[in-house]
């Protein structure tokens, strides 16, 4: 096809294993259109798929993380309660995925892709450590999901939880972009507790799961991947200069599922079939209004 698509920013939202789906939608999304933003933002899981598809390591990433899963039977090893090993096998996961799709080449086309990559973390207020900032921010962030179900949530900031942005350009190596990473999705005690410049830092989806004020330049054309269905709200939504995009359906496989290989391609899939079914819905391939 080879026309041109308005966007020239895309938003990845967090969601653990569901943001399979942004890898689909994207790629089809890229291969039918002259799609060059100048922008990527993402949080958690989602800005590891941007820098996946930074990378060009698309399929090499699906497949390894699917053989992790493959080999991995549990999502908790209660029986390591009494011992030093992990309870949750998520952070080895994780970081072996990363370590293995960001090798040095892959490093090295990153920092030369055309899009900024920022990537969002959430520090807790000052006066609170690591242990009472992980309880009081994510109990806040899960009693405004419960209550609201915001897009973007907002009891945590209200609290003081603090936004820091991260552009993968200021990465040196990729240790460092690993490590901002897993930064972004921490998420204790499934993802371990880390530090930033010597300071507690979590998940960045406390502050915002669908980090879009991350772009903050007004003349964007915002392409906005989510990855939860909202039952009540189109498949496609335009908002000004915005598109949000939801999975057709609710993806079946939960975000910390890192057993279950087959649901990690289903979720690919299904984000491959609602990009088509988004080309299709031709009013949509339009430059969006102010």
């Amino acid at each position: 096809m080879n026309q041109n698509i308005p966007y020239n920013a895309v938003v990845f939202s967090g969601g653990g294993c569901r943001c399979f789906w942004q890898v689909g939608f994207y790629e089809v999304l890229s291969e039918s259109y002259s799609f060059v933003p100048n922008v990527f933002a993402g949080v958690s899981a989602g800005a590891t798929m941007a820098c996946m598809i930074a990378a060009n390591r698309i399929q090499e990433g699906i497949q390894f993380f699917m053989e992790m899963a493959r080999k991995n039977k549990k999502n908790l090893y209660i029986e390591n309660i009494l011992s030093r090993k992990s309870l949750f096998p998520h952070h080895h996961i994780y970081s072996k995925t990363l370590n293995f799709i960001l090798d040095d080449q892959a490093f090295k086309v990153i920092k030369n892709f055309p899009a900024d990559i920022r990537i969002l973390l959430t520090h807790p207020p000052e006066c609170l450590g690591s242990l009472t900032g992980a309880f009081i921010g994510f109990m806040a962030y899960s009693i405004e999901k419960m209550l609201y179900a915001p897009l973007h949530p907002k009891f945590p900031g209200k609290l003081g939880y603090r936004a820091k942005v991260i552009s993968v350009r200021s990465c040196p190596d990729k240790v460092s972009l690993t490590d901002l990473l897993l930064q972004s999705s921490c998420t204790p005690p499934i993802i371990p507790f880390l530090q930033r410049d010597g300071k507690p830092v979590f998940d960045g989806g406390l502050i915002d799961n669908v980090p879009a004020r991350i772009i903050n330049t007004s003349n964007q054309k915002v392409l906005i991947l989510l990855t939860r269905n909202y039952p009540n709200t189109k498949t496609f939504l335009q908002v000004k200069n915005r598109t949000y995009i939801q999975p057709s359906r609710p993806i079946s496989i939960r975000k910390w599922d890192y057993t279950d290989p087959e649901g990690i391609r289903k979720t690919y899939e299904l984000g491959k079939k609602d990009a088509i079914d988004f080309i299709k819905n031709k009013s949509l391939i339009v430059a969006p209004h102010d």
